[in-house]
């Protein structure tokens, strides 16, 4: 009877319904893998999330939309992605969760960063938070767009962010340290990408999908500033020490996944 029951559990490994959940760090190749997504899977078995322009006007929208789904929609919603994702939305869905997120180099994700915000004020008059504008109206250069406090440990501020979102804020706010915090956020995930790595990352992950593979990157910045200069560089570095330290983690944790 033991050995039946054994083998029904082997039987049932390749059977169990997951649902992959993909926390969508900006300028991080996202929208390269979300493309693939969307291109593969239909409208019913995705759930896209941001907060923002033409999207949800705030995260009270998005867990009313999450407490409205019906168990049918619920059921066929396979992957969730978006800036606005957040740790513990697997918790609305009967299913086991696959956490996904892609991190990159915090200099080179610093200057990409910045080149983005500038292409879609440029090309499209959208401004985002930290602005790409001065007071008076122009366009920051990169070294006055980068003091605005905001920028600085971006990455581990931003999966602070998702954490925080459905778990006790006081906590994380008292702790006197914020990267522990943060890479047990991490230990957390199924898959952590890295950008420096990412075709080889994102196979990985497409056949484990069972989507095709068409390695177009998409949502490319235009090169505004391209960074040359050392000192500039230190400063960055010396403004993100928790981002690098974080990186370093992350690159562990991705090759202990390989």
């Amino acid at each position: 009877m033991e050995m039946l029951g054994y083998f029904k559990k082997i039987m049932n490994l390749g059977k169990e319904d997951f649902i992959y959940i993909f926390v969508h760090m900006p300028k991080t190749a996202g929208y390269t893998l979300i493309e693939h997504i969307k291109a593969n899977f239909s409208k019913e078995e995705v759930l896209r999330l941001y907060v923002g322009a033409n999207e949800f006007k705030s995260m009270e929208e998005i867990y009313e939309l999450l407490n409205s789904l019906s168990d049918s929609q619920k059921k066929k919603i396979k992957f969730i992605y978006g800036h606005s994702v957040f740790y513990g939305i697997h918790k609305f869905f009967n299913k086991k969760p696959k956490y996904i997120i892609f991190l990159r180099d915090p200099v080179s994700r610093t200057v990409s960063h910045y080149n983005h915000n500038r292409m879609v004020y440029c090309e499209h008059s959208i401004i985002y938070k930290p602005s790409i504008l001065s007071e008076d109206g122009r366009v920051l250069s990169f070294e006055k767009w980068f003091k605005d406090p905001a920028l600085h440990n971006y990455m581990t501020k931003f999966l602070l962010s998702i954490f925080q979102r459905t778990n006790n804020e006081s906590v994380i706010r008292n702790s006197e340290d914020f990267l522990k915090v943060v890479k047990e956020v991490l230990d957390k995930f199924y898959f952590i990408g890295l950008v420096e790595n990412s075709r080889k990352d994102m196979s990985c992950l497409f056949r484990e999908l069972g989507i095709k593979e068409d390695f177009e990157d998409k949502n490319i910045s235009k090169k505004y500033f391209v960074l040359r200069d050392e000192e500039l560089r230190k400063l960055i570095e010396s403004k993100c020490n928790w981002d690098i330290k974080l990186y370093e983690y992350a690159k562990r944790l991705n090759s202990e996944f390989r």
